[in-house]
């Protein structure tokens, strides 16, 4: 029954946990207070929609977002000048951007991850936050590694250690769609959540894609010597395609990714304006 239709003096009948502290609440008026931190009990049935969380954490979350755009801004900004970073000396530039993006993205995964200040509702795993987190920092760190002349003159094991990198940034991104997901369900707006679903299915088998054509990419290409048959070649050329229909598809999810990101952008704010009272439910 919601708040607003329970009678100030009736009591709670179920074992309810207070959602700030976690202590039942059970037998206590609707109207009351919880005696161990003195939340109103009626916040405590009012369940989990994002409406009625806590307003800095909703914030918060909107700020992630914003950050998560505007590290696809700066992703191709940097990609844009890369292209002229060799003829006209902005490689500095480049490298500068590159960082700045990085840096940005990890920011907004861990503000996004950020533990619900409401202990008394079930929280997301703690082993999901550690490892979505740990991922989004292995990239960021190997991202800097990157930049070292050191470690590019490793040869194939700088090239493994590149896509073991990558895969872990295609892991955190996975891991806060299931984050975003799980908010989507909290608004609630079915139809955003199934859609965050699929564009998350979606680019596990893309990345599935990706890394079967960079291993044959590198094993199988990599090895082609002058005079090779015509039907190796072939074989090849096909990859190829399959390769530039993979990116394809890449361009399309992400596409689709910024959609999404800003919808939940959207959501956050209204979600935020509602539990600071600034609009009505």
């Amino acid at each position: 029954m919601p708040e607003n239709l329970i009678p100030s003096q009736t009591q709670v009948e179920q074992d309810t946990l207070c959602t700030h502290c976690g202590y039942n609440v059970r037998g206590l008026y609707v109207a009351g207070r919880c005696p161990e931190c003195g939340t109103d009990v009626a916040l405590s049935l009012r369940g989990d929609l994002l409406q009625y969380a806590d307003a800095h954490w909703l914030d918060q979350l909107r700020f992630g977002v914003k950050l998560s755009l505007w590290n696809i801004v700066l992703v191709f900004v940097s990609g844009v000048i890369s292209s002229y970073a060799a003829a006209t000396g902005l490689s500095v530039i480049v490298t500068l951007l590159g960082l700045a993006g990085g840096g940005m993205g990890l920011w907004a995964t861990f503000l996004i991850t950020m533990q619900e200040p409401r202990i008394g509702l079930t929280e997301d795993p703690v082993t999901l936050r550690k490892f979505v987190r740990g991922c989004a920092l292995f990239t960021f760190v190997g991202g800097l590694l990157f930049y070292s002349p050191d470690v590019q003159r490793l040869g194939s094991v700088f090239y493994f250690f590149s896509r073991v990198v990558n895969l872990a940034g295609y892991a955190s991104s996975i891991c806060v769609m299931i984050y975003l997901r799980r908010f989507a369900l909290r608004i609630p707006d079915e139809a955003l959540a199934l859609s965050t679903k699929r564009l998350m299915w979606s680019g596990i088998l893309v990345v599935v894609l990706l890394f079967i054509f960079s291993l044959f990419t590198a094993v199988v290409l990599g090895t082609i010597a002058p005079g090779t048959t015509p039907g190796t070649i072939a074989n090849s050329s096909i990859w190829m395609g399959f390769g530039c229909i993979t990116m394809i598809a890449m361009l399309v999810l992400f596409l689709w990714y910024v959609r999404l990101l800003m919808k939940y952008k959207d959501a956050f704010e209204v979600a935020g304006s509602v539990a600071r009272g600034e609009v009505s439910e």
